[in-house]
């Protein structure tokens, strides 16, 4: 068993420093018309976490946005975004795409606890591999 494993960390390459690391944008654009979204390394759990309590929020909310995303579609777009740009192994991205359906199945409230107790302990676990000499 590797030592990560041992730890329950999920390591992701080193090589992404400190540097923001640029996502595909959920809607395509955002605000100022960019196409990316630039996140900082130690940042991605909140990142992704604030994004998906958002779209939980706003389902029932007063205000819909134009082409406004659901939850499971703004956590399967994370997923996906951190499986593509190899942030994540195959096996978290298995376990957090395991999530994703899990999370499209259930109502608000239990998306709202799978976020607590299950994505965000997932995601914080997330850090950088130590570099090879």
């Amino acid at each position: 068993m590797a030592d990560n494993e041992k730890s329950g960390w999920i390591e992701y390459p080193s090589g992404l420093g400190y540097d923001p690391i640029d996502f595909p944008s959920l809607y395509g654009f955002d605000e100022f018309g960019k196409t990316t979204v630039s996140v900082k390394p130690r940042d991605i759990a909140d990142h992704i976490c604030a994004q998906v309590e958002s779209a939980i929020e706003s389902v029932d909310g007063l205000f819909q946005y134009r082409n406004q995303k659901q939850p499971a579609q703004t956590l399967a777009h994370w997923v996906g975004s951190l499986t593509g740009l190899e942030i994540v192994d195959k096996p978290t991205a298995k376990r957090l795409g395991d999530l994703v359906i899990e999370f499209a199945k259930a109502d608000k409230a239990e998306q709202g606890k799978i976020l607590r107790e299950k994505l965000r302990p997932l995601l914080g676990n997330l850090r950088p591999a130590k570099r090879q000499p």
